[in-house]
């Protein structure tokens, strides 16, 4: 006898802690994307929406930083890479590529099966170029390391998988070599006591401890030796083994050693530089608190109180401060766990006050857009909100003396821009519109100007070129007025200079200056151009906030592993006694050229160098093409297929040959196994999985075979998730045998199953599910 079962279900999933942890936040892809593509030599970046010239700028990046990696390592890559781009961090969550929701932290990630790199403009051209980079030398790395394609990786990770501080560490190491930044890292956990052992460095001294460990050998070895060490470990895959070839030495060994290096260099700086706490009162305690971020600081007008950003169990609050009394902070609001505030912007973050000290400002995620919030200071009412669909970001909202403006930064299509949100006519306008990454806006006490952080003084001496010949992230002090004319460059050093604020007069800024190698505050008095230091730290200062009726001035600090915010009632107290700072010894060594690699050939430095057991191919003798990298196959062409002639990919008039994006699907996993029985006859199971490049369609075959198709079991799926609704479909059969007593009977089972899903917010969503079994 057939049963026949209809079986439909409808629900609408909220967010409780039960069905959060059984269905976890949903994904939303708010607008249905028409990608397009350009083709440079070795890259395919993919970008939508009028994200053409933040394409051109990946695409010259990661031909620059191959080149860099390429001659490092001596390796040619054998596939073309895929960069894949979205035009603004919320947007990147919301990728296909990753089963996973991509927060606020994550800057980019490298998919190595199918060659893919996803990242997201965010408004800054040089962390834009840091990520590009840094993922790159995950794609090449995996290529060189583990080959191309699903099977080769799959089988080299499960022989051997790279070390988190070597994956994580030669990534930033390449795409920084060593910077300010890293410094100051470094500088505190070895003056602090934790930077730990290379086998041991995990979390962000994954990143910085690996960083400065592969810095510190070729400063002490040679570049020679970063490459040797590369290749050994590609010939072993063994790291133990690695180390001992070449350097003669154990992880713990060669870590005891750099340790000593490390402590020899930073220990010195105690004597001659300040702690934050000896300069200010700390009013946060990350240890105390057992958190890591505390930042964002934002004075009230009269400076009784202090506003703030703070993280507590994953989740980040705007947390209100007494400045009089110390009492403990009270949350004003947070907790990321509704669709008005599902993210703070912690990574670039910007509070500020209304002139009459009722009311913040400050941005957050918001469902698909994010939102500017003026909230009530006592109650936590948002009292009023902008959403500026057009704009792919905003940040660092500032509130005008008058209390009828606020200036923030805007992101849009490969550019960011300040802008002016006029309140009572809640209407938005520009003040800059232009190529240049213009960051951290704030009102002068006129109303009539603003100060803010640009790069434009780099790419204005390369109008024509898409990626500057000078470094990124040398950022200078502009004021401009606030109907976008008369703009007037303050700073010109070479360094990165950020921060700005007015310190209660149109003629005096304060501002942050790496210009010794560590962050500090400076003052400068637009009138005579002469600038002086106000700090001596030794970890940097970041995110300055003024209280415009008092002195008192606020800012965050990262010492002893965490970040904290300090409160100084006196700024210009050692006015007197600063007039220059002692560089940093990074600084006097590297200079301004810190990112210049040692120009020596790294293949021509090291090769001679590796013993007779590693050396590769060394009783063989080659002809000029195979000396050259040409490996010719039969037809006589080069086996290199990541190379794009140019006139498939450049128009006569060099620009490039835009494409639109088509589906094609290719094999995420095949596999399977097979045999024979002599009763069941021939055996077997296999399984395909496919998707197309955007993993916006899955296609799934599980077959388990048992003599022909008709006793054989299999399933076959189909997922199509590009649009806010998603939808999986599935047919299946199912043969299953039992011994009745009289002989072996079989039993099927056939059917399908249909599941739809429409999320309402990241938090609810509305699901049916429906199935037929035969």
């Amino acid at each position: 006898m057939h049963k026949l079962s209809l079986i439909t279900i409808f629900f609408l999933s909220f967010s409780s802690s039960l069905f959060a942890q059984g269905f976890g936040k949903n994904k939303i892809q708010y607008d249905y994307k028409q990608w397009n593509y350009i083709q440079s030599k070795h890259f395919d970046i993919y970008y939508y929406d009028g994200g053409d010239p933040a394409a051109e700028f990946a695409a010259a990046v990661a031909e620059s930083a191959y080149v860099q990696i390429s001659k490092v390592i001596g390796y040619k890559m054998q596939e073309r890479i895929v960069i894949i781009l979205y035009n603004s961090h919320n947007e990147f969550e919301e990728t296909n590529l990753s089963s996973q929701i991509q927060d606020e932290s994550v800057g980019g990630f490298t998919e190595f099966f199918k060659n893919r790199i996803a990242l997201p403009y965010d408004g800054h051209a040089e962390e834009f170029r840091h990520v590009i980079h840094h993922e790159l030398t995950h794609a090449v790395e995996l290529q060189y390391f583990y080959g191309t394609g699903p099977g080769a990786i799959i089988t080299g990770i499960t022989g051997f998988m790279l070390p988190g501080w070597f994956a994580e560490g030669t990534a930033e190491y390449f795409s920084r070599r060593w910077d300010t930044e890293s410094d100051n890292f470094i500088r505190d956990a070895v003056l602090n006591g934790y930077l730990q052992p290379v086998p041991n460095l995990y979390g962000f001294l994954a990143y910085k401890g690996g960083q400065a460990f592969t810095y510190w050998i070729e400063r002490k070895y040679g570049i020679g030796k970063v490459a040797q060490f590369i290749r050994v470990l590609k010939q072993r895959k063994n790291i133990d083994q690695a180390f001992k070839i070449t350097f003669g030495m154990s992880q713990q060994e060669i870590s005891k050693l750099w340790h000593d290096d490390m402590k020899a260099e930073y220990w010195p700086e105690f004597a001659s530089r300040l702690k934050p706490s000896e300069f200010a009162e700390p009013i946060t305690d990350h240890q105390k608190d057992i958190n890591f971020v505390n930042n964002s600081p934002a004075l009230s007008p009269d400076g009784s109180q202090i506003a703030y950003l703070s993280d507590n169990n994953g989740a980040f609050y705007i947390q209100i401060l007494s400045t009089i009394d110390g009492k403990k902070a009270r949350k004003l609001i947070g907790g990321q766990k509704e669709n008005s505030f599902e993210e703070f912007k912690w990574l670039r973050p910007g509070i500020s006050w209304s002139p009459d000290g009722r009311e913040i400002v400050f941005s957050a995620k918001a469902g698909e857009h994010d939102v500017l919030y003026i909230v009530n200071v006592k109650s936590g009412d948002v009292s009023q909100k902008l959403v500026q669909p057009n704009l792919n970001g905003l940040w660092s909202p500032s509130w005008s003396p008058d209390g009828e403006h606020i200036a923030f930064m805007g992101a849009q299509r490969g550019q960011s821009d300040i802008y002016i949100w006029n309140i009572k006519e809640d209407t938005v306008k520009n003040v800059t519109n232009d190529r240049y990454s213009d960051l951290e806006p704030a009102w002068s006490p006129d109303g009539e100007h603003l100060v803010f952080t640009s790069d434009r003084s780099v790419f204005q001496k390369y109008e024509d070129a898409i990626l500057p010949g000078e470094l990124l992230d040398n950022t200078d002090i502009f004021i401009i007025h606030k109907n976008g004319t008369g703009i007037k460059q303050v700073t010109t050093d070479p360094y990165s200079d950020k921060s700005p604020i007015f310190y209660h007069s149109r003629d005096t800024l304060l501002f942050i200056s790496d210009r010794n190698g560590i962050d500090n505050i400076y003052m400068a008095t637009t009138h005579d151009g002469k600038e002086k230091p106000l700090t001596n730290f030794i970890s940097g200062a970041q995110q300055l906030t003024l209280s415009a009726e008092t002195h008192r001035l606020a800012f965050t600090s990262f010492y002893n592993g965490g970040y904290d915010i300090y409160l100084s009632k006196h700024p210009v107290s050692l006015w007197d006694t600063l007039d220059t700072l002692p560089l940093t010894h990074f600084r006097k060594t590297e200079g301004v050229n810190y990112r210049d690699f040692p120009s020596t050939t790294l293949q021509t430095a090291d090769s001679t160098k590796l013993s007779k057991e590693v050396r590769p191919f060394r009783g063989f003798i080659f002809d000029d093409d195979f000396r050259k990298g040409k490996l010719a196959n039969k037809s006589g062409a080069l086996t290199d297929k990541a190379e794009l002639p140019e006139d498939q990919r450049l128009l006569d008039n060099g620009q490039f040959i835009k494409r639109n994006y088509s589906p094609k699907y290719t094999l995420d996993y095949v596999g399977g196994y097979g045999g024979y029985d002599p009763f069941w006859g021939v055996q077997g199971y296999t399984q395909f999985i496919l998707s197309d490049l955007m993993g916006n369609q899955y296609f799934a075959l599980g077959l388990n075979i048992i003599r022909n198709l008709a006793n054989s079991d299999f399933v076959l799926s189909w997922y199509y998730q590009p649009r806010r609704w998603d939808i999986g479909v599935s047919a299946f059969h199912f043969s299953n045998y039992y011994n009745t007593g009289q002989g072996i009977e079989r039993l099927q089972h056939m059917g399908g199953q249909m599941n739809f899903q429409y999320p309402l917010s990241r938090f609810k969503r509305f699901e049916i599910n429906a199935g037929y079994t035969y």
